[in-house]
């Protein structure tokens, strides 16, 4: 006589389904978060690098910082590329440099070789005055140079955040709000038409990555980036 063969009842199945389904639940969001993490580890990376990049062009530009662009001749990834190992790597027919450290990984529109926004005094564009001579800053370590910048369908930010708390009008001197007031972050968005603006693309999309002009790094939350991080002493 064969003896019955082992099998699942459907109650074991179900609860088989089911602890799959909690287990699921519980790793894709945490997945989610480490690879957001990672990606803003690596942007982090990408900012230090441009910072550093910026303080040796300053050392040997006599303290100033690059403009962020010069009509027809480059902006800024172009002009430190060769200060990051990526000296060849320049293209001109649209200044951008194509070397990775000036994309974003979290960008969501990667067709751009620049993610990345300038502050607009301390690198000007060429037309809005002269360079900035780092030995003019106060604040060295609570001043923003370099952040994530909005996306036109092009993929490429603009090259500084001119519309950043003020949409042109902003004047980065201290005096005209409270230095420990939120900025006005603007068009948090992709395909920004109107361009010049912080992306608050880090930490699931609610943080803004800086590179101090100090040097030092920081994701700044909406409510925790300050004007004072973007404001100017006289």
């Amino acid at each position: 006589m064969d003896s019955p063969r082992a099998a699942f009842t459907l109650i074991e199945l179900l609860t088989v389904i089911a602890i799959v389904g909690i287990l699921a639940a519980i790793i894709i969001p945490t997945v989610g978060r480490v690879r957001s993490a990672a990606r803003d580890a690596v942007g982090l990376s990408h900012l230090r690098q441009i910072g550093l990049a910026a303080s040796l062009y300053a050392d040997e530009n006599r303290g100033r910082f690059p403009y962020s662009y010069k009509a027809n001749e480059y902006d800024f990834s172009s002009v430190l590329a060769a200060y990051i190992g990526a000296a060849g790597t320049e293209t001109y027919g649209n200044n951008k440099a194509t070397s990775d450290i000036f994309r974003d990984p979290s960008a969501t529109i990667p067709l751009g070789d620049l993610h990345y926004t300038a502050h607009p005094v301390l690198m000007p564009h060429f037309a809005n005055g002269p360079q900035f001579n780092r030995a003019r800053l106060r604040r060295p370590s609570e001043t923003v140079l370099v952040a994530d910048g909005t996306q036109p369908l092009s993929g490429n930010t603009h090259v500084s955040f001119w519309a950043t708390d003020g949409s042109g009008a902003w004047t980065p001197f201290a005096g005209n709000a409270s230095d420990d007031a939120p900025i006005a972050p603007g068009p948090d968005i992709d395909n920004d038409s109107s361009g010049g603006h912080l992306r608050f693309r880090a930490a699931g999309g609610t943080a803004c990555k800086v590179v101090f002009a100090d040097g030092h790094t920081r994701i700044l939350r909406k409510e925790a980036f300050l004007r004072r991080y973007i404001r100017l002493e006289p």
